[in-house]
C-alpha cells in the first residue's frame, strides 16, 4: 500500500498502473485508513496489548495521525489524518541545517494549524508513538544507532525528554 506520497502524488495513476505492470500491486489507501492500521499494529503488539486506553500518533514523511482507542477493541474512538509530515516539513520549510529561527516559526505555525482542530477527550492515554521521528528519538535518548530496532522498541519517552529534544534544535 501507499500512503501520503502516493496519496498527494500529481501521477498517482500512473505510479500505480506501473507499479502493476510489473507485478507489484499497489493501492493509495487514504489517511483514515492509515490511521486504523497504525492504531492496530500498536494494540496488537504485546508491549501495549495491555495497555487501556491508547493515543497513537503516527508521524510520517507526509502526514501524521493521531488515533484514540483502547488496547481491547478494534473500534476507534477517533482518528485524523493530517497534512504535515517530517519530510513534508523539511522539503517545504526547514530548508537549511540546520533551520533558521524563521522556517522553525513557519513550520512550528503551520503544525500548530494543522493541530488546530484536532480534539482530544481529555481521558488519560498511554501515548504512543510509531514512525521515523519517534525511532529516532529513542535512538538519540539511547544515544545508540537506530539500526537496533529491537532495542528501540518499546522505548519510553517522557515529555521532558520530548522538550529537551526539540530545545536542541
Amino acid at each position: 500500500v501507499g500512503t501520503s506520497a502516493i496519496r498527494d502524488a500529481e501521477n498517482r495513476g500512473d505510479l500505480i498502473a506501473r507499479a502493476t505492470e510489473i507485478g507489484i500491486p499497489l493501492e493509495a489507501i487514504s489517511g483514515e485508513e492509515e490511521a486504523r492500521l497504525s492504531f492496530n499494529a500498536v494494540r496488537l503488539d504485546p508491549v501495549w496489548r495491555k495497555s487501556g486506553p491508547l493515543m497513537v500518533i503516527d508521524i510520517g514523511g507526509g502526514s501524521t495521525e493521531v488515533i484514540e482507542g483502547t488496547s481491547e477493541s478494534e473500534h476507534l474512538i477517533s482518528r485524523v489524518s493530517l497534512p504535515v509530515g517530517a519530510v513534508r516539513l523539511s522539503e517545504s520549510i526547514l530548508l537549511s541545517d540546520p533551520p533558521t529561527i524563521l522556517q522553525l516559526h513557519k513550520a512550528t505555525e503551520l503544525t500548530q494549524d494543522a493541530f488546530g482542530g484536532v480534539e482530544i477527550d481529555g481521558s488519560s492515554y498511554t501515548a504512543v508513538g510509531v514512525g521515523g521521528t519517534l525511532t529516532t528519538m529513542a535512538a538519540v535518548h539511547l544515544q545508540m544507532p537506530v539500526k537496533n530496532l529491537s532495542q528501540l522498541h518499546g522505548h519510553k519517552l517522557s515529555s521532558g525528554e520530548v522538550e529537551r529534544q526539540v530545545d536542541l534544535y
